[in-house]
């Protein structure tokens, strides 16, 4: 359950083919370490590899050269709970939003009256946003990712990875629903990677940040985000966030020129 677990990835390096069979090269000599007590953001352009990164990491993919590893304390193979950008998709109209949140255990055959309860314990944690009986069709957008997220969570994994869960938000719903991923993460502290196309959402969230380079095919920088917990929204005013910001600021800048592209600062 995230105790002890480190992810391990040496001199990585992927590629793809392009429809008119061109090798389009990702990632290239990649190295990263992250353990249990990381909450980590990955940022960079469209097309640098983030959520490469991700399914690499995941074992949805495989890497062309280089290793990676998932190590926990028991030596067991590691749970990896993963929340895609396309999250309506992964929901089951017919389920109402506990068995939607339960739908892993459900596989596991655990008994519904144990699926419930852990279902309305998930809810009671985050403030109960919505009932356990809710039509998923009723619920916002917003509330629909939380039931991603909870789905992915409810099986305590040992690492969490989550593409963009934040980005079908406006800002300040997307700045909340920061503050419950922090609450779920807080619980076990198991090591969390998560992509933010928006600087605010992962300095408010994050305890490191990833700047994945386009040009470089890689990590580029790796910024601390020493603020305390649990964070709140009006942290975002501080001067150690907007040194934080303008360190970002200069590396898109430097990405910008490289590829004369518009700078993905702003949330779209």
């Amino acid at each position: 359950m995230g105790q002890n677990t480190t992810i391990h990835l040496n001199d990585i390096g992927k590629s793809y083919t392009t429809a008119d069979g061109q090798a389009v090269e990702v990632l290239n000599g990649v190295n990263l370490e992250i353990s249990t007590g990381s909450l980590v953001a990955v940022v960079g352009l469209n097309g640098s590899g983030k959520t490469t990164l991700l399914k690499l990491i995941a074992g949805i993919e495989k890497p062309d050269k280089g290793t990676i590893s998932i190590t926990t304390a028991s030596g067991t193979a590691p749970q990896v709970g993963f929340v895609w950008q396309d999250y309506r998709s992964s929901l089951l109209p017919w389920f109402d939003a506990g068995e939607n949140i339960t739908l892993p255990l459900r596989a596991r055959k655990v008994h519904r009256q144990e699926r419930r309860k852990i279902a309305a314990e998930a809810l009671h944690e985050i403030g109960n946003p919505f009932e356990l009986k809710a039509k998923v069709h009723n619920l916002s957008g917003g509330e629909q990712q939380l039931i991603a997220i909870l789905r992915s969570a409810v099986i305590a994994p040992d690492v969490m990875l989550l593409d963009e869960p934040l980005s079908a938000l406006d800002q300040l719903r997307a700045w909340e629903m920061s503050l419950l991923l922090e609450k779920l993460w807080l619980k076990s502290r198991s090591p969390m990677l998560f992509i933010s196309h928006d600087i605010d959402d992962a300095i408010l969230l994050a305890n490191e940040i990833l700047l994945v380079s386009k040009s470089r095919k890689g990590i580029a920088r790796r910024i601390q985000v020493e603020l305390p917990r649990p964070r709140a929204i009006s942290m975002l005013g501080s001067e150690a966030v907007q040194k934080i910001r303008a360190q970002i600021f200069e590396f898109f800048e430097e990405e910008n020129l490289l590829h004369k592209t518009t700078v993905p600062w702003q949330r779209r």
